[in-house]
């Protein structure tokens, strides 16, 4: 079967023939001279040929057009590869010219649909990983800013976002926790923050608090200090209920006043210490004018044990404050 172009050619050919033949029977019946019919005749092969000049100039310039805009197209194709860390491109064999530009410029479209999705997907990424480094103060993944991101990179991202989200709850969970514990802290020890840092953790909302490491270690540190002030506060109260306790045993207070002490003496806050110290200094008070009496009684207690240990004199004798008259604190405790 003969191809499109041929059958073109044959139509022009007859078409040539035709309108030649109907310009002879013209010349004919109007009998111009042969000499007149040569230069019409070279004036008709004149128009023809310029004619077909013309076409192919335009076909040829189609054609060059073409092959330029498969270069084109092809570097294109090849700096995008590159830039996006693609496997070269190859060109499938057996195309001919319009094949090869459709394919390579769809190629092109192709990549380029690809760049601009990888670059809104950064941006995308990029935008919900700056908000989460500002929070925690963490360094953002470097990505170039000029260039397309690889698959590799846009997952490095990902996996980075992850991690910082993970991150902000870790810390979020651990600032809830000691945040609590401050705020407990501070009431139990009746304390006011004094700090900036204090008064912004105590009296704003949790979701304002930016989660850095630099704010984290406020926190633990301010935890730490409240946490030593609780234990000092709760040795010193129980310091104090030893020696309350004991002198209450000395001087033999009723239980109705040991009581009334214990309901008002809960906790370790500043008030307790404070009431605790007006008692001890109270029963010391009491201790000085009773003195006497008391380290009398004490004796009386030692000689008890001395008679069910069966001790001797002489052994009772060594422990020569059994015999002191000089009536002191040293000497009672």
């Amino acid at each position: 079967m003969p191809r499109k172009s041929e059958v073109i050619q044959m139509d022009i050919q007859r078409e040539f023939c035709s309108t030649m033949q109907e310009l002879r029977e013209i010349w004919d019946e109007i009998g111009i001279p042969d000499e007149q019919i040569e230069t019409r005749g070279k004036t008709v092969l004149l128009h023809i040929r310029n004619l077909f000049q013309e076409m192919v100039s335009e076909e040829q310039n189609l054609k060059t057009n073409m092959m330029k805009k498969i270069e084109t197209f092809l570097a294109e194709v090849d700096d995008l590869n590159e830039k996006m860390h693609l496997p070269p491109y190859t060109m499938p064999e057996g195309l001919n010219i319009m094949q090869k530009e459709k394919e390579i410029r769809m190629q092109a479209n192709r990549l380029n649909k690809l760049k601009r999705e990888r670059l809104c997907t950064l941006a995308s990424l990029k935008s919900v990983e700056q908000e989460l480094c500002d929070q925690l103060c963490t360094t953002p993944c470097y990505i170039p800013s000029t260039c397309i991101p690889s698959e590799e990179q846009l997952e490095q991202l990902v996996d980075h976002i992850e991690t910082l989200k993970l991150e902000k709850v870790r810390r979020k969970e651990v600032f809830a926790t000691k945040r609590t514990e401050i705020v407990d802290l501070f009431d139990e020890l009746e304390l006011r923050p004094e700090t900036s840092f204090a008064q912004d953790l105590v009296t704003d909302e949790p979701d304002s608090f930016y989660l850095t490491s630099g704010k984290m270690d406020q926190l633990e540190d301010l935890r730490s200090e409240l946490s030593i002030k609780k234990n000092e506060a709760q040795r010193l109260v129980e310091d104090l209920w030893q020696k309350v306790t004991c002198l209450w045993e000395r001087l033999e207070t009723p239980e109705s006043e040991r009581s009334n002490v214990r309901g008002e003496c809960t906790g370790f806050k500043p008030h307790v210490v404070q009431r605790l110290q007006d008692v001890h200094t109270k029963l010391e008070h009491e201790k000085l004018i009773h003195l006497k009496s008391l380290t009398e009684r004490c004796r009386s207690q030692i000689a008890s044990l001395w008679d069910k240990c069966f001790y001797s004199a002489d052994q009772r004798n060594q422990f020569i404050q059994a015999f002191d008259e000089n009536y002191t604190v040293d000497l009672l405790d």
